[in-house]
């Protein structure tokens, strides 16, 4: 930009009403004079010279400080141009290569993640063989320790069966109420309580003496058991034929009304005359 004096047609400098100079861009055509107040202007140099000189220093502080943090202060700008240079270069194959990573990367994820369902569903067959291998052998348990009591017991098999359920019928109807616990049959009442002994006080009550409790306290016990041969005038054989019981006096000591219980039910011996 040059500035040139506005002169009038006789070569005199123009001024405006404050006795300013008119001055334009001589430098650009159509540009509108303007004022030039010339001593204001010397005035602020100083001013302006010092404010220039205040940010340079600022700048410089600011610029210091930043260079305390940052990792590249002590690099050459040689250094720095070649490192531009080499991202600018990278080639395409490097690329490539890569993509090639990252590719392989997912088909070795997909890979194991086949693999593991695989040995899931492996483990999961296994499981399943296993858990029926366990419930074949418990069941074989059951079978030997309760089913064959059903078959075996005086309440549904023999020549003189007390009830008139067959052994399957009955363990159909009653199985429930028996428990195979460390390899010994366990007998439960209705409300879940164990059975106990009453020829062994504190000891689970054996097959026998578990099926008259349960008997007894069946709701249709009456229409399951068998008049006992002979009628009441001949009484109950007991031990298999040991002895007969007509009257409660029959019955010595404790262990032969435990065993006629067993045997006949607790309401047959509620039912026996006192003599």
């Amino acid at each position: 930009m040059a500035l040139a004096y506005k002169k009038t047609e006789d070569g005199l400098i123009e001024a405006d009403e404050k006795g300013n100079p008119f001055v334009y861009d001589d430098a650009k055509e159509d540009t509108a004079p303007f004022g030039l107040d010339a001593i204001h202007l010397f005035s602020k140099v100083p001013a302006l010279q010092q404010e220039a000189k205040d940010h340079r220093l600022k700048t410089k502080e600011a610029t210091e400080a930043l260079l305390k943090y940052d990792p590249i202060k002590d690099m050459e700008i040689t250094d720095i141009q070649s490192a531009l240079e080499k991202v600018k270069s990278l080639k395409a194959g490097d690329l490539t290569k890569t993509e090639e990573v990252e590719r392989l990367k997912k088909e070795t994820e997909e890979a194991w993640r086949i693999k593991l369902e695989a040995a899931e569903k492996a483990y999961d067959s296994k499981l399943d063989e296993a858990s029926q291998t366990v419930k074949s052998k418990d069941d074989t348990i059951y079978r030997l320790t309760v089913s064959n009591r059903f078959a075996a017991s005086a309440w549904f098999a023999g020549e003189d069966p007390k009830t008139i359920l067959t052994p399957g019928i009955a363990e159909s109807h009653f199985r429930d109420h028996f428990k195979v616990e460390d390899g010994k049959m366990i007998a439960y009442d209705n409300n879940g309580e164990m059975i106990y002994s009453r020829e062994r006080p504190g000891e689970p009550a054996n097959f026998d003496e578990a099926m008259s409790s349960i008997i007894d306290a069946y709701p249709d016990r009456d229409r399951i058991l068998k008049a006992p041969a002979g009628g009441s005038g001949t009484g109950f054989n007991v031990g298999g034929g040991r002895f007969s019981v007509k009257t409660k006096t029959d019955l010595k000591t404790p262990a032969d009304k435990a065993e006629f219980i067993g045997e006949h039910g607790l309401d047959a011996w509620k039912k026996l005359p006192k003599t």
